[in-house]
């Protein structure tokens, strides 16, 4: 198959669909502020070949706002895809110019589940890595490595429903860094989500899911 229909494909199979979630931002010292609650709706086509996009958010103070993007078809998607997950956004970070990425899971149609793997012993874990081109990469074993072991002067912040975000507390154009976004799916199973960046941009997405037989 195609890398730009395997990729869609695995779009159309995983994501098509109405997601319900909060949208909570966060400081740079990782305090949460105001949450709103936000519907992120992904809708193919009649002919299969285009999705469109659509992002309504409901803001505390009764405020709605819903704003339109896409059409995306296979060659224009920015999304990776891998298994069950994908992330897309800012190909770089740049001089005055917003930057931000995305990185979604979904197991098993279960909803995000408290956990806390802290426990170093007994985790098994498998990687696999697309690139820009849509390769996708045999799966590898991994390492298991906390969130707060992964390097120094970074910033994690975990919230409720398991999940969890690392990012270095500064950013610069031409800087090589990697944001990682962990969701521990249930006490014995934890998905991480890892964007590569080099000086020239975005160079991989990474997807590592862990189990832990002996809890």
């Amino acid at each position: 198959m195609d890398l730009h229909d395997a990729n869609w494909e695995r779009f159309c199979r995983y994501h098509v669909g109405d997601w319900y979630g909060l949208w909570t931002p966060y400081t740079l010292d990782g305090v949460a502020l105001a949450p709103r609650q936000c519907i992120r709706s992904f809708q193919r086509t009649a002919d299969g070949r285009a999705i469109t996009h659509q992002h309504h958010s409901r803001y505390a103070d009764g405020r709605q706002e819903t704003k339109i993007f896409g059409p995306y078809t296979p060659a224009t998607t920015r999304g990776v895809f891998v298994e069950t997950s994908f992330s897309w956004e800012s190909p770089a970070v740049a001089a005055e110019k917003p930057f931000a990425f995305e990185t979604w899971f979904r197991a098993a149609e279960r909803p995000p589940a408290v956990g806390s793997p802290a426990l170093p012993r007994g985790w098994r874990g498998l990687r696999r890595t697309i690139t820009p081109d849509l390769r996708v990469s045999p799966a590898e074993p991994i390492a298991w490595r906390r969130l707060e072991e992964v390097g120094e002067d970074r910033l994690t912040v975990r919230v409720p429903g398991g999940l969890a975000v690392s990012l270095p507390r500064r950013l610069a154009p031409g800087q090589p860094w990697v944001g990682i976004v962990e969701w521990a799916v249930e006490a014995t199973t934890v998905h991480r989500g890892i964007r590569t960046y080099e000086a020239t941009g975005f160079v991989q997405f990474s997807l590592d899911q862990f189990t832990n037989e002996q809890q």
